[in-house]
C-alpha cells in the first residue's frame, strides 16, 4: 500500500476546492470533477480538460462558460473507488454548501453506503480556503489520527481560515448578478477593484480600491490584521496569472514572517552617535523612528555616552561638528553599545577615510576585548576585519 495512504481514512475532494496536484498525489485524494460548459459542450475539469485548456477555450470561445456541480453518481463512484482500494472510511471535503450544490451531491451519494462509512465535510470555503482544509485533513490522516480528532481539528481550522480575493474587472460579477450593470460600468470606468472575503460560507464585499495594486495592498493589510502573531499556512489561488500570484504570495510571506511582535521588544537596536543625529532635523528623527518601529529600536547617544529619547533630540548647526567632536561622539556611542551587548561580530570596515580616533571596527573590537566579550572575526569580506585577523 502507498505509505501516503496507510490511513484507513481516504479523502475525496471536489475540483472547486483547487487542491494542487502535488497535494492530491501526496495524500492520495480522489478528486471529483466539476463540469464546465461552453454552449452545448461539456468538459470535466481535470478529466476532459485541464486548467490551461480551460483558459484557452475562455480566450477563443464566444460563449461565456458556466459550471455544473459534480453529480451524486460521480461522488458515489469516488467513494466506491476508495473502498475498492482498501479504505474503511471516506472523508469528503467540498466547497461551501451556501454557494454550491456540491455538498448536496456528495451527501446524496453518501446515502448509498452504510452511515458509518462516509463523512461529508462542508468547508464553508471557496477555492483554496476549502482546499487548505482538505490538505490539513490529509496531513492528519497521514499522522494516523482518528476520524473524531480529524473532524475536531477541521472544525477549529474552518473558523480560522481566512480568504480574500479581488478581480480584474466586474464583468463576471455582473453576469452572475452579484453587481448591477450600472455598478459594472461605473466600476470599470473608475478602475475600481472590489476586495471580497470568504466568510461563514459566503463571499461578501469588504472594500473597494482604485487599481489592482491598491486592491492587493488592501488584502495584505487585512491579512496582517487577521493573523496577528499566529503562525500561518499561506496559499494563493489565481485565474491564469501564475507569476503575479507567486510574487504576491512571496510579498505576503515576507510581511507576515517579519511582522512585528505586539508585546515583544524589537529584535534590532540602532544606535546613532551625537555627530550623526545632532545635525538631523527633529522631524527627520521622528520619521526614522516611525519607519523602524516594531522592527528596530532607535537610540540616540549624547557626547557623554548616555542614551537619549527622540523627544530629547536637539539640532545643532553643522559647523559645530568638527573632527574632534566626531571622534568623541563615535567613541561614546561604541562604549555604550559595548555595555549593552554580550559579544561582537566583526566584518568589513574602513581602513581609510574614517572618522574617529581609529577605524570604527578596530575600536569596537578593542572595546569588546577590554570588556572580556567574545569577538568573532569574519575576515573573508576584507576591510578592517581582515587586517585585524591577519594581525592576530
Amino acid at each position: 500500500m502507498n505509505p501516503e495512504r496507510s490511513s484507513p481514512i481516504r479523502l475525496a475532494v471536489d475540483t472547486s476546492s483547487n487542491v494542487p496536484a502535488a497535494w492530491l498525489a501526496r495524500h492520495g485524494m480522489i478528486e471529483v470533477a466539476t463540469s464546465v460548459l461552453f454552449g452545448d459542450d461539456e468538459y470535466r475539469l481535470g478529466r476532459d480538460i485541464d486548467r490551461a485548456g480551460f483558459y484557452r477555450l475562455l480566450a477563443t470561445r464566444p460563449e461565456h462558460p458556466t459550471t455544473s456541480q459534480p453529480s451524486p453518481q460521480q461522488f458515489q463512484a469516488a467513494y466506491a473507488q476508495a473502498f475498492a482500494e482498501g479504505a474503511r472510511h471516506v472523508l469528503c471535503v467540498v466547497v461551501s454548501a451556501k454557494l454550491s450544490g456540491t455538498f448536496n451531491s456528495a451527501a446524496l451519494a453518501a446515502q448509498e453506503f452504510p452511515s458509518d462509512q462516509v463523512t461529508v465535510w462542508d468547508s464553508r470555503g471557496v477555492s483554496i480556503t476549502s482546499g487548505l482544509q482538505a490538505i490539513a485533513a490529509g496531513r492528519l490522516c497521514q499522522e494516523g489520527r482518528a476520524l473524531a480528532e480529524i473532524l475536531a481539528r477541521l472544525a477549529v481550522l474552518r473558523e480560522r481560515v481566512v480568504g480574500f480575493l479581488t478581480v480584474e474587472n466586474l464583468d463576471a460579477l455582473a453576469r452572475s448578478g452579484r453587481v448591477s450593470a450600472l455598478q459594472k460600468g461605473m466600476g470599470n470606468m473608475l478602475n475600481l477593484k472590489p476586495v471580497l472575503a470568504a466568510q461563514q460560507g459566503l463571499v461578501v464585499p469588504v472594500a473597494k480600491a482604485r487599481g489592482r495594486q491598491k486592491a492587493k495592498a488592501e488584502i495584505l493589510q487585512r491579512l496582517q490584521a487577521a493573523f496577528g502573531q499566529a503562525p500561518v499556512f499561506l496559499a494563493a489561488s489565481h485565474a491564469n496569472v501564475p507569476d503575479e500570484a507567486q510574487a504576491f504570495l512571496q510579498a505576503v510571506d515576507v510581511v507576515l514572517r517579519y511582522r512585528p511582535a505586539r508585546e515583544a521588544a524589537p529584535p534590532v537596536t540602532n544606535y546613532l552617535a551625537w555627530p550623526v543625529h545632532a545635525t538631523m532635523g527633529t522631524e527627520d528623527i521622528r520619521q526614522l523612528d516611525n519607519a523602524l518601529r516594531g522592527f528596530a529600536r532607535l537610540i540616540l547617544v549624547d557626547m557623554e555616552g548616555s542614551a537619549l529619547s527622540c523627544e530629547e533630540h536637539r539640532v545643532v548647526p553643522a559647523e559645530f561638528v568638527d573632527d574632534t567632536t566626531w571622534c568623541k561622539g563615535l567613541t561614546a556611542m561604541r562604549k555604550l553599545m559595548c555595555t549593552r551587548t554580550e559579544a561582537r561580530i566583526v566584518l568589513g570596515g574602513k581602513l581609510e577615510g574614517y572618522k574617529g580616533a581609529m577605524p570604527g571596527v578596530a575600536e569596537e573590537t578593542l572595546l569588546a576585548i577590554e570588556a572580556k566579550q567574545p569577538v568573532f572575526l569574519v575576515g573573508g569580506f576584507g576591510g578592517c576585519a581582515r587586517a585585524i585577523s591577519e594581525a592576530l
